[in-house]
C-alpha cells in the first residue's frame, strides 16, 4: 500500500538510552558533521527561496500544520552567507564541549597511529614478551571506541577546528595532539 500525501512515516526508534560517553561523543560529532555538510550544501544552492518553500511544503505535508519557524528559517537561509564564516559565532556557546570531544580522541588516535618504532619498543601485540596479558580481556569501553573509522576521526577533527578555529590557538593540548 503506498502512502498517502498527508499520511505520516514512522520514524526509526531512538536508540536505548542511557548512551556510554564514547557513544555520546560520537553521536554528537555526527550531529556536528551533518550540521556543517548541509550548511555547505545550501552554500553552493543560489535559489534558496526555493530551498524555503520546498521545506515549507514537505512540512506541511507530513505534519498537517506549517512550520512555526519557518519566518526566522526563511529569513535565515535567505540571508545565508558563506557558512564558515559564520561557524564560530553559531559554535561560540559550545566551544568547551568541543574541545574536550576532540581531547576525549586523542588517546584513540594516539593508539591507532603508532609508528613503527613504537609498536617494536611496547610490543602491545607480542603475546612472547607479555605472556601475562594473552589471556586479559579488552575493556568493552576500549573495544566500543576501536570500532570508530578513522576516516570519521580524521573528519570530526577537521570539523571541530574548523567550528572553533581559536581551539588551536588556545588550547595547547590540541595543537600538540594533531
Amino acid at each position: 500500500m503506498s502512502p498517502t500525501p498527508h499520511t505520516r512515516v514512522p520514524l526509526p526508534p531512538l536508540p536505548s538510552l542511557p548512551l556510554s560517553p564514547a557513544q555520546l561523543t560520537q553521536q554528537f560529532f555526527q550531529l556536528v558533521c551533518n550540521y556543517v555538510s548541509v550548511l555547505e550544501l545550501l552554500s553552493r544552492y543560489n535559489d534558496r527561496k526555493t530551498v524555503v518553500g520546498c521545506f515549507q511544503c514537505s512540512y506541511e505535508m507530513l505534519q498537517g500544520v506549517g512550520e512555526p519557524a519557518y519566518a526566522s528559517v526563511a529569513q535565515f537561509l535567505v540571508d545565508f552567507d558563506s557558512p564558515f564564516r559564520q561557524l564560530p559565532n553559531v559554535f561560540a556557546p559550545h566551544k568547551k564541549i568541543v574541545t574536550e570531544a576532540v581531547m576525549s580522541l586523542k588517546k584513540i588516535f594516539d593508539i591507532r597511529y603508532l609508528t613503527p618504532a613504537m609498536l617494536r619498543k611496547d610490543s602491545p601485540y607480542n603475546i612472547y614478551q607479555k605472556p601475562h596479558t594473552m589471556g586479559v580481556p579488552t575493556p568493552i569501553a576500549d573495544l566500543s571506541n576501536e570500532m570508530i573509522p578513522i576516516d570519521s576521526m580524521v573528519q570530526w577533527i577537521c570539523i571541530a577546528f574548523c567550528v572553533v578555529p581559536e581551539v588551536r590557538v588556545t588550547c595547547l593540548a590540541c595543537v600538540c595532539a594533531w
